[in-house]
């Protein structure tokens, strides 16, 4: 079987990436959403604390993060003093990435919570590498159980992550396919903006209506015949999207 990053019970891990830096903060997401993370931000200490407490008081926000990646240096607080909540839960992984390179604040990282510290600057393999060899040790790279989608010409292996139309193989990220994934198990109902955010994000995911609609435009440029005359991904004005079951 394949090793997957980012799938949970064929649902993409959730990663919180804690960072002030706003450019920082892009970058790890576009890195780790390629890995196959549905990522949620926080920009200051009181944002971090407020999104991990709330995901870890129930179920119903989707659960405590899969991963965490927090910066230590926030306006408002100090990070290491955030380690112990997210340590909190066993199953979350917590990778401090700091410009603090001085071996006593690595140490006390440590012995406060975290699997990891990754001192700033950084490389995209670098990061990638200390993400999967946290998550292994959390026993968190599962495979995903087959189970094939089909919907008109359009058929999907969540088992391989591949998606046919026809005898033509289309290839689509990992938001992309976790999009397509829940439209295609709601074929004939119109799923509303609110139950997709939360699906792919988390119920506290900072993640807006544009963010869905850029998703859902790139998603249809990959799909669709006809990307402006869409017949898989309808729009509901002012309620959501539907995928016609025939």
């Amino acid at each position: 079987m394949t090793e997957q990053t980012g799938c949970k019970d064929s649902q993409p891990l959730r990663a919180l990436i804690a960072e002030d830096d706003e450019q920082i903060q892009n970058l790890i997401s576009y890195i780790l959403q390629e890995q196959g993370f549905a990522c949620c931000r926080a920009s200051s200490f009181q944002q971090a604390l407020q999104q991990i407490a709330q995901t870890q008081q129930s179920e119903s926000g989707g659960g405590p993060f899969d991963l965490v990646l927090l910066d230590l240096g926030f306006a408002d607080g100090d990070g290491l003093n955030l380690i112990p909540e997210a340590a909190r839960q066993a199953e979350t992984a917590l990778i401090v990435i700091s410009a603090r390179n001085q071996e006593d604040q690595k140490v006390k990282a440590l012995e406060l919570g975290a699997d990891d510290y990754l001192t700033k600057p950084f490389g995209a393999a670098e990061l990638v590498a200390r993400v999967k060899a946290v998550m292994r040790r959390k026993n968190r790279l599962t495979p995903v159980s087959a189970q094939i989608l089909q919907v008109r010409d359009l058929r999907l292996d969540t088992g391989c992550s591949e998606l046919f139309r026809g005898q033509e193989q289309i290839h689509l990220s990992p938001l992309e396919f976790s999009l397509l994934k829940l439209m295609m198990e709601h074929a004939g109902k119109t799923v509303t903006t609110r139950q997709i955010l939360e699906a792919l994000y988390g119920k506290y995911a900072t993640a807006d209506t544009q963010s869905l609609r850029s998703l859902m435009a790139s998603l249809r440029r990959r799909v669709e015949p006809d990307p402006a005359r869409p017949v898989y991904l309808l729009t509901e004005i002012g309620v959501g999207y539907r995928m016609p079951s025939h």
